[in-house]
C-alpha cells in the first residue's frame, strides 16, 4: 500500500532505498543543510533528525511541472508557526542551465574520495584538484591518474 512504501521511504534500511528516497534526502538535506555519502552509510540512516523530518515529508507529481526531458522540482516547507517557505527548481544543480559551482565540485570529490577503496596521503587531493583546475595548463592528464592511483 501507499503508506508501506511511504514507511519504507521515511526510513530506508538500505543504501539504494535512502538514495533513492525523497523524504529521506529532504530530511538529510534539512538537517544537515547538505547531503553526503556518510547519509547514506548505516549510521547515517539512523540520524534521528533527518528521520524524524522525513517523517513530514509528503510529495507528489504535478503535470504542471512535466517538460520533456526536465524534471522541474519544487519544495515547499511549512513552519509550525504556518509560514510557508517555497522554491522551484527549474534545473537540477548541475545541469548545464544551473552549474555546479568549483567549490561545490571539488567538496563533491572530496567527500566521495573519503569513501574510496584507496586511502589518499595528505595534500593528495588537494594536488589533483589543483591539476583539474588548471587542466589546460597539464602536459599530460596521465600525471592526474597517477596521483589518483
Amino acid at each position: 500500500s501507499y503508506y508501506d512504501t511511504m514507511d519504507e521511504r521515511r526510513r530506508p534500511k538500505t543504501s539504494p532505498d535512502a538514495r533513492y528516497s525523497l523524504p529521506f534526502i529532504l530530511g538529510a538535506a534539512i538537517a544537515r543543510g547538505d547531503v553526503l555519502l556518510e547519509d547514506f552509510t548505516a549510521a547515517g540512516r539512523e540520524n534521528p533528525i533527518a528521520l524524524k523530518l522525513a517523517q513530514k515529508v509528503t510529495y507528489r507529481f504535478d503535470e504542471k511541472y512535466r517538460r520533456p526531458g526536465i524534471e522541474i522540482g519544487v519544495v515547499e516547507i511549512m513552519t509550525k508557526g504556518g509560514s510557508m517557505f517555497s522554491k522551484e527548481v527549474p534545473f537540477a544543480y548541475g545541469h548545464p542551465e544551473n552549474p555546479i559551482s568549483k567549490q561545490d565540485l571539488f567538496k563533491k570529490f572530496k567527500d566521495c574520495a573519503r569513501y574510496s577503496v584507496r586511502s589518499f596521503k595528505e595534500g593528495q587531493m588537494e594536488r589533483v584538484i589543483g591539476m583539474v583546475d588548471r587542466l589546460e595548463e597539464v602536459e599530460d592528464v596521465r600525471e592526474i591518474v597517477r596521483l589518483l592511483e
